[in-house]
């Protein structure tokens, strides 16, 4: 074989020749391993050359494709769990935005905080420190998105009482209605209180004790309402009005035109306007005005349901649309409720904000995870129905035990750091 290179032939090729001169006991070197055998003499990638001479062009070989690196894997956008405490107390747990589409953090007028006038809602205030430490009975907090101005209203316009246990709460709930009955009956020669049904009935069962015999509430001058009510008959099941009857209402001795109960016998949205009706043939002198129209309750005993709800106002409901006309409906018909009976009867969230005094009741540790999402998650507006009972000229009290007030971490509520807005879900 012929030890001179050939013309314009490349050393690869070269290299692989003399390979195949000096037998099969040689093998090519690495470079030359991915070569093709000539073809009549000619190595072959001269071939191409040699064929287009003749007006006949060959294929060209396909090339390798490369190999990609492997993807990153990202976590999903824009929200990821964060496994680690963040709470300065360790005891909670949030969702933290790690990647946003916006370089400074979501805007402020977004995520639910314009309020209702439209003005971009202010940074996250308490007005009174806070006393974390527990009481053996009880302890108060102040309620971390209520944002008061104190030359409305004096002294603390909501607070969060924590009690050892649920019967101690049950105990500070007689304690109120019966102290709020004789204020207002003392001051306005009458009392008018709205209540709740579900567990929270169980909770007034004392009100037919000695002791609160002792305080001898005249309830001859007491008017109750319900804030909300199912459409069924008074001694059906699932009559809150038949139950609190049965519990205690019966036997204090309130006259039966003065516990005002729902019409069953209409179609839904007649028993709403019936209820709304009778409310208004009561009057100012039973009903005061505020300056919005609205009836003034004294007092207002609120439940909540594990996704938040509040009366019969479930989450993201049409009900809990903003009322912009200028007379706003006091009583509303639900007539597909996700939670059965699906037709039934409530009073607004305006109606609920004009009362003197709201209490948000919650007892039992299955309620301690919607208790932290409501009092420390700041969720757009509906989300969570229980974060929109804000009295407008009143004051709300959160009763819980120390089961529903688990899952708290008061000792950061009054820390900004702690709390930044555009990262609370």
């Amino acid at each position: 074989a012929s030890c001179c290179r050939a013309p314009g032939s490349s050393r690869r090729s070269l290299a692989r020749t003399l390979a195949v001169a000096d037998g099969p006991g040689v093998k090519p070197d690495k470079d030359s391993s991915s070569e093709q055998p000539s073809t009549n003499g000619v190595p072959q990638e001269q071939q191409p050359a040699a064929e287009a001479t003749n007006g006949n062009a060959a294929p060209a070989a396909p090339a390798k494709k490369k190999k990609r690196a492997p993807k990153e894997k990202k976590e999903p956008w824009p929200l990821s769990r964060n496994q680690g405490p963040v709470s300065t107390t360790g005891a909670t747990q949030y969702n933290i935005i790690n990647r946003s589409q916006w370089a400074t953090g979501v805007p402020t007028v977004m995520g639910g905080h314009m309020m209702p006038s439209g003005e971009v809602a202010p940074v996250s205030t308490s007005p009174a420190p806070i006393d974390d430490i527990y009481d053996e009975t009880k302890t108060q907090y102040v309620h971390p998105f209520h944002y008061y101005d104190d030359a409305r209203l004096s002294g603390l316009r909501s607070q969060v009482v924590v009690h050892q246990t649920k019967g101690t709460l049950g105990d500070a709930l007689v304690q109120e209605v019966l102290a709020c009955a004789q204020e207002n009956i003392q001051r306005t020669g009458k009392f008018t209180l709205a209540l709740s049904g579900g567990s929270l009935l169980n909770l007034l069962e004392g009100l037919t004790s000695a002791e609160a015999k002792a305080k001898q509430v005249d309830w001859t001058k007491v008017h109750v309402f319900w804030v909300d009510e199912r459409l069924c008959a008074l001694d059906s099941a699932d009559s809150n009005a038949g139950a609190a009857n049965g519990l205690f209402l019966s036997a204090l001795g309130i006259p039966t035109s003065q516990h005002h109960v729902i019409n069953a016998t209409l179609p839904v949205d007649q028993a709403a306007r019936a209820y709304e009706g009778a409310m208004l043939a009561l009057g100012a002198d039973v009903l005061p005005r505020n300056p919005e129209g609205l009836p003034v309750l004294d007092l207002v005993l609120l439940g909540m349901g594990p996704d938040g709800h509040i009366a019969s106002l479930f989450p993201n409901r049409s009900e809990l649309r903003e009322q912009t006309q200028p007379q706003k409906a006091w009583i509303l018909p639900v007539s597909n409720s996700p939670k059965p009976p699906s037709e039934r009867i409530t009073m607004t969230l305006d109606l609920l904000n004009a009362a003197a005094q709201v209490s948000l009741v919650a007892a039992g540790g299955g309620k301690a995870e919607i208790v932290q999402r409501v009092l420390e998650h700041q969720s757009l507006p509906g989300a969570l129905p229980a974060q929109l009972v804000r009295p407008s000229d009143g004051a709300l009290t959160w009763h819980l035990d120390t089961d529903a007030a688990a899952a708290l971490t008061p000792s950061t509520w009054e820390d900004k750091k702690a709390w930044p807005r555009n990262k609370i879900e």
